[in-house]
């Protein structure tokens, strides 16, 4: 992802470049925001939290994609916190979305595997 955004943008900005952020961005900000919320409440990660996580990161993601002044409070908010940067609302990136099923498929395993671990220890 940092490859793509830093990089590749740079010198290949073109529909891939901004698909792959996209693709990337709904894959991984779930599972970041899982782990965060997990790590303060101190609790194991549930099917529950990651399904909400999901769902919050996808709304977000839309409402900036499609609506115009949520897209740009949003850049301004970016800005105020010395992170410039610009979405570009294209209806078409939507198709993105689809990450959020290989978020939830592989945030799934995840969980399953750390029951059955805690299972082994106890």
């Amino acid at each position: 992802m940092v490859l793509n955004d830093h990089w590749l943008k740079y010198y290949y900005h073109n529909w891939f470049t901004g698909k792959l952020s996209d693709f990337l961005g709904l894959f991984y900000f779930p599972l970041f925001l899982s782990a965060l919320v997990t790590i303060i409440q101190r609790t194991p990660l549930t099917r529950s939290r990651l399904f909400f996580s999901i769902l919050l990161t996808d709304l977000s993601f839309l409402a900036i994609k499609l609506n115009l002044f949520i897209n740009h409070e949003f850049v301004k908010v970016l800005s105020w916190l010395h992170l410039p940067s610009h979405f570009v609302m294209d209806q078409q990136d939507i198709v993105a979305l689809i990450s959020s099923y290989f978020t939830w498929v592989w945030g799934y395993k995840f969980i399953k595997n750390s029951n059955n671990s805690s299972r082994l220890l106890n």
